[in-house]
């Protein structure tokens, strides 16, 4: 072995040992509580949701089928006979290889296949109790994660709030006819009113952060701007006396849904909460992170996350973050979707983003074993992307460490402080 190959050897094992080290804080999970952990019947298909299933769709697994590998009432035995003639077309996948992680790390189980699901099904059962979340927290490194879960459908204390932070996902009623005539809502005044109310409620409890999701799917753009209270109120009572305007029809209403949007961020200012912002992925170009100028502008003393790195227009959401302070880049979900991807999108990042702004972990899943798989990869990332940076001279070791630190766990402290 080269003296140059034996000591990027020594780097890397030095970088590992430190990263791996970091309690990292986590800025996006969807965790059910534990209690609903607990009552649930598991096997292997709970890795699979949600994104593993999206794969699945995409080599055109039957919609019925892939329901049914979440259906707890259908047997093991019946969702690995669905599951198994489409397992060699994805085993590729980074969304794989992180269900393999947890079958290796957890479970002791090197490989998900015919012979395995049952082994790991009842590995899985056998330590299905109580405490189990803080098992996984403990091996994970990780010491606390902000969850968007229903919270308005769910009582805030089955989560231990000193590793869960809540996070209000605005919900498409706010947006709709149907919501203000069951509660009597008649006035613009009064949507704001009952908008205050809600979160004033929520922070009360401990709430940390609103997030905007209404882009997923294409829905609704992110070119939210700001409306005089006459034109809010106009749209509103177009919504109000108009049949059948529906979310897909939105541009019909848009000062009043932008009005809604820009009531929600103001909430988060005065609040002290972050806004968390889904940006394209399966957004698409409704997603794009430039569309959301008009809110930036308008909130200069928001603290603004920027999810899942924007991508594919993750040098839009880098140079938002470039030029204005209330922007932050995060990376999350991305490590489920290309490693090597990441590592890109980090490196570009590291060069152009002050490092006090980035955020680099989040899992974005639902399961809790899921959560333990996301965090080692995305310690691989910062680890090899760092070490790069070291070995051409840009940073020394022990900044490479404190940018380490950072990015796992000082940026979100301080968004959160």
């Amino acid at each position: 072995m080269s003296r140059e190959k034996s000591l990027s050897g020594q780097l890397h094992s030095r970088l590992s040992e430190a990263i791996v080290a970091i309690k990292a804080y986590s800025s996006h999970e969807h965790l059910y509580p534990e209690q609903e952990y607990l009552r649930r019947k598991l096997d292997f298909s709970a890795l699979l949701v949600p994104y593993l299933n999206l794969t699945l769709s995409a080599l055109r697994m039957p919609a019925e089928q892939i329901k049914m590998l979440a259906d707890t009432e259908i047997s093991e035995e019946e969702k690995w006979a669905i599951f198994e003639p489409f397992r060699g077309g994805l085993f590729n996948t980074d969304y794989f290889l992180n269900i393999q992680i947890v079958a290796r790390d957890l479970y002791g189980i090197n490989d998900l296949n015919a012979d395995t699901y049952q082994q790991l099904g009842v590995a899985m059962r056998t330590v299905q109790k109580p405490g189990h979340y803080q098992e996984v927290f403990k091996k994970s490194r990780l010491e606390y994660a902000l969850v968007d879960y229903d919270i308005s459908n769910v009582d805030v204390n089955e989560y231990d709030q000193n590793c869960f932070g809540l996070v209000y996902r605005v919900q498409n009623e706010w947006l709709g006819r149907n919501h203000y005539e069951k509660t009597g809502v008649t006035t613009i005044d009064q949507v704001f009113d009952a908008i205050d109310g809600h979160i004033a409620k929520l922070a009360e409890s401990g709430l940390k952060g609103i997030k905007l999701a209404m882009a997923a799917g294409g829905m609704i753009p992110l070119s939210f701007k700001k409306w005089t209270k006459a034109e809010a109120e106009a749209s509103f009572n177009k919504l109000m006396s108009t049949e059948n305007i529906s979310i897909d029809a939105i541009d019909k209403i848009r000062p009043f849904v932008d009005s809604v949007i820009f009531r929600f961020v103001q909430n988060t200012v005065e609040h002290n909460l972050i806004l968390q912002v889904h940006t394209a992925m399966q957004s698409y170009s409704a997603g794009e992170p430039y569309l959301l100028k008009g809110l930036i502008d308008a909130f200069p003393e928001a603290k603004i996350d920027l999810f899942h790195a924007g991508y594919p227009y993750d040098g839009q959401l880098a140079v938002l973050s470039m030029f204005f302070g209330n922007v932050y880049p995060d990376l999350c979900w991305m490590g489920h979707v290309s490693k090597a991807l990441t590592k890109r999108i980090l490196s570009e990042w590291l060069e152009m983003v002050p490092v006090g702004k980035i955020l680099a972990n989040g899992s974005d899943m639902i399961f809790i074993d899921n959560v333990y798989a996301y965090q080692k990869v995305a310690r691989e990332i910062i680890v090899e992307v760092l070490e790069g940076k070291v070995l051409a001279g840009r940073y020394t070791e022990d900044e490479a460490i404190r940018i380490a630190k950072m990015i796992l766990r000082k940026n979100l402290q301080n968004m959160l402080a």
